[in-house]
């Protein structure tokens, strides 16, 4: 099981993600020499230092294309990493002081967006959903969330490929069924993945949670993800 953070979508989306990639690599590997545990300033300040990692939270207008970015519209938004913290200016970029230590997860709050949580990896694109947006999805699918829940948003990539006609299940069960990219960026499907080859998964008990994926050749692949209370994650499952 490997996570990425920036979900890897076709060709003519992947540029705006390259921007913020950041090396070394591996979620969870310890990186840099740190500093101090003090809040880091935004793009604009002067306390990312040499080990600052530029970043960009990635407000979307299409919950199905996770790496397509709203250009303005995501200023003051926190975001966490470890015990660093950075703000992000109005297209959402941000400078934060990278950090140590293992098993890290990217946050980003704000009044405007729903919580996004993804395992930190090579890539600093975060992406989130307006409140309003995400509102009006969970409504035009049926779904209605309560606390103690969260969702998890997954592309299913091979080769950095979106996989089609993919399916999923979840363990432990989340109440409402699995949707699938399809069509209609508000009502989804429910059958197996599209082009785009994501998994919205709602109605998820708050904790560690059971990926399966079964590509339409080979075999079934698990990747387990943390929900978070009334929080978004994002994640890649990859197929060998």
């Amino acid at each position: 099981m490997r996570l990425v953070i920036a979900l890897v979508l076709v060709a003519g989306c992947r540029a705006e993600s390259d921007e913020f990639a950041v090396s070394p690599g591996g979620g969870g590997g310890s990186i840099g020499s740190g500093g101090s545990d003090e809040p880091d300033a935004g793009i604009d300040g002067n306390d990312s230092g040499a080990n600052g990692l530029v970043g960009r939270v990635c407000v979307l207008s299409d919950l199905r294309q996770p790496s397509v970015c709203n250009p303005t519209g995501a200023g003051d938004i926190v975001v966490t990493l470890g015990t660093r913290i950075a703000t992000t200016l109005d297209d959402g970029a941000f400078v934060i002081q990278a950090p140590t230590g293992s098993n890290l997860v990217w946050h980003a709050t704000g009044q405007q967006i729903v919580t996004s949580a993804q395992p930190f990896s090579t890539s600093t694109l975060v992406p989130a959903v307006t409140v309003a947006g995400y509102d009006d999805l969970l409504s035009a699918n049926g779904i209605l969330m309560v606390p103690g829940q969260g969702s998890i948003v997954a592309q299913v990539v091979q080769a950095t490929n979106p996989v089609v006609d993919a399916t999923a299940t979840v363990s432990p069960v989340s109440q409402f069924a699995l949707r699938y990219d399809g069509a209609s960026s508000t009502t989804w499907d429910q059958d197996a993945t599209g082009t785009l080859g994501v998994v919205w998964i709602t109605g998820a008990a708050v904790g560690p949670t059971t990926v399966r994926v079964t590509p339409p050749l080979g075999a079934a692949v698990n990747t387990t993800l943390l929900v978070e209370d009334q929080a978004i994650t994002f994640g890649v499952v990859e197929i060998p």
